[in-house]
């Protein structure tokens, strides 16, 4: 016979349940271009994910040269701020989609947008990897 597993020490349930949060977290995006558009993520996901308007204080949102959509980066302008949305709930299928979406342009970056009354969330929003204009 095996000898008793020991028991679980005291702090289990909260390591579980920051697991759990850092998980939910990691399925939201913060947006803020094309796939803000219904249409946009209908193409790439089959499905428009629940969303909510949101705001990344901190950061300036610049149209990249010679590309048609826009890039974010951080701003020491007193007041910046990019308007966009979190996407809520995605799968991992639905990462790897808009991480080959946002190709090699940009760089995955870890953000804290406040959305509305309900406080901040955890998300993560692609920065320019490239010079930007202005």
């Amino acid at each position: 016979s095996s000898p008793p597993s020991p028991p679980s020490p005291p702090h289990a349930p909260r390591a579980r349940r920051q697991k759990e949060h850092e998980r939910q977290h990691a399925m939201a995006r913060f947006v803020y271009g094309s796939l803000m558009a219904p249409e946009v993520l209908q193409a790439l996901l089959g499905r428009e994910p629940p969303k909510v308007s949101a705001r990344v204080e901190g950061y300036h949102r610049y149209r990249i040269k010679d590309r048609a959509y826009p890039a974010i980066r951080k701003s020491s302008e007193p007041n910046a701020a990019v308007d966009g949305e979190v996407m809520s709930g995605l799968t991992r299928k639905e990462i790897a989609i808009l991480d080959w979406f946002e190709d090699d342009a940009y760089t995955l970056t870890s953000v804290e947008p406040t959305v509305g009354a309900a406080g901040a969330v955890v998300g993560a929003a692609a920065e320019a990897a490239e010079e930007v204009a202005e």
